[in-house]
């Protein structure tokens, strides 16, 4: 990947903003196009380009399906995007893969869903300091509000970086070769990026327009990348009061929470201290394992969030080197931020064991990127998150992720922890996580955006 491509590329694809703390995301339905892509005319210096690492704020900017439509994007340029990106995130068939039924159902959701107004756009706003995010919104919402309806998320963040439950977040993570050099975990920048060679050694399709005669929309997906946004709701008592009921000792408690993320609350993984957690432990550490000495999951348990969401060099049947192969088809890069105020401000577990509700709405602004939305995120949602049976088991979905009560076969509500001789089986875990919102978005490229922002809305 050359100089061009990352000054062409939209930052947050690349980089995390870990030096960003403060963040609030837009989502926008856009009422007057022609004015909104004034406005998107007047801002586009300020979109933030991959070769910007060292700034006190950030711009980013993604559209839907409907969004591209809306602004102009000829039909046989959109055409060429993903089946799964054109039908939208809540479609029967993909609301049952992705679990989205019963509470998480789109009907119940606050945006995204069909009874709401349609999602367009959405600005990812991000700063050092919560006043300089003010003024960034303030700034950029000045004019856009008299001719776009505007949805706003906001983010906390948390101590040490922790999600709600208690346990450090973000902690694996792959890289793109040629960019994260100092990742040991690294795939082709075409498992994240349209336009690039994939792992399987293809370019990943990029949209772009064949028979447009001026050429102005030949490379429009190149270098833009899918964003799966998910405001995820999470019951963070009745998670720990679920574990309080299970034993009476609080380091039971805390282990058994362990057992189902698969890390202890600093980020130690299970695989390398299976019996207790460490007081300090070297972070460069915490992703050196692949599972291979852990086949029967008595370290990390089969069915624990970290272990199906990236089953690494183990499980599925196959050997260390295919699982290898295979596991990193369905990788995406994560850039999620919690919303909402702790239950405790540190997120100790021995404090939200005994903490009172306040009422307060908590949980994860998911996001993530990937070239492909069928063969990364929706697979790793149907296949491993969404399946009583991953690898072997029989009745147990995700922990933490997995959709419950089901309608119909198996309840999915066990977690079943190896021991010899005898395994331990917790029985009817509830639901922790709810989905209150969800849209497929495309990041386009900075030169994208120049086109999309002098697009004729009426072709």
């Amino acid at each position: 990947m050359n100089q061009d491509d990352l000054s062409d590329i939209q930052s947050v694809i690349l980089y995390a903003y870990k030096n960003l703390p403060h963040a609030s995301y837009l989502i926008l339905s856009i009422e007057h196009p022609d004015l909104f892509k004034q406005w998107l005319r007047e801002h586009l210096p300020e979109v933030t380009p991959s070769t910007q690492k060292d700034t006190s704020s950030a711009l980013n900017i993604a559209f839907t399906s409907s969004g591209l439509e809306n602004l102009g994007l000829p039909q046989d340029t959109h055409e060429q995007f993903s089946r799964e990106f054109k039908e939208g995130i809540y479609t029967e068939k993909r609301s049952q893969l992705l679990g989205d039924i019963g509470s998480n159902a789109s009907e119940h959701w606050e945006w995204g869903g069909k009874a709401r107004p349609t999602v367009d756009a959405i600005l990812l706003c991000f700063s050092e300091t919560e006043s300089g995010l003010s003024d960034l919104v303030t700034h950029l919402t000045y004019e856009l509000e008299a001719y776009t309806s505007i949805h706003p998320l906001t983010t906390e963040a948390l101590y040490e970086r922790k999600e709600h439950f208690g346990f450090r977040d973000g902690v694996s993570q792959p890289g793109i070769k040629g960019i994260h050099t100092q990742n040991s975990d690294q795939l082709p920048a075409g498992e994240f990026l349209l336009g690039h060679t994939s792992a399987y050694g293809s370019d990943t399709p990029a949209p772009g327009s064949e028979h447009d005669k001026s050429h102005r929309y030949a490379n429009f997906g190149y270098n833009g990348s899918y964003l799966v946004f998910r405001q995820l709701e999470q019951d963070v008592q009745g998670f720990w009061r679920y574990l309080d009921n299970q034993s009476s000792e609080e380091n039971d408690k805390v282990y058994l929470a362990a057992k189902m993320v698969g890390r202890w609350p600093n980020g130690a993984p299970l695989e390398l201290f299976p019996d207790r957690e460490p007081e300090h432990f070297n972070p460069n550490s915490a992703n050196s394992f692949d599972f291979s000495g852990d086949t029967m999951g008595h370290k990390c348990p089969m069915a624990s969030h970290i272990r199906r969401t990236n089953p690494r060099a183990t499980d599925l049947g196959l050997d260390e080197d295919e699982a290898v192969r295979s596991v990193n088809h369905h990788r995406i890069l994560r850039r999620g931020r919690p919303y909402g105020k702790p239950l405790h401000s540190k997120l100790l577990p021995t404090s939200m064991l005994k903490a009172e509700d306040n009422g307060e709405t908590r949980g994860l602004q998911f996001l993530c990127f990937n070239a492909d939305l069928a063969r990364q995120f929706e697979f790793i949602q149907q296949t491993w998150v969404n399946n009583e049976k991953f690898n072997g088991l029989y009745n147990d979905l995700d922990p933490l992720l997995g959709a419950r009560p089901r309608p119909s076969g198996p309840s999915g509500d066990d977690f079943s922890i190896a021991k010899k001789p005898i395994r331990q089986r917790l029985k009817c875990v509830p639901q922790f996580v709810t989905t209150r919102g969800a849209s497929y978005f495309f990041m386009p490229s900075l030169s994208a955006l120049k086109q999309l922002a002098h697009t004729d809305t009426d072709a």
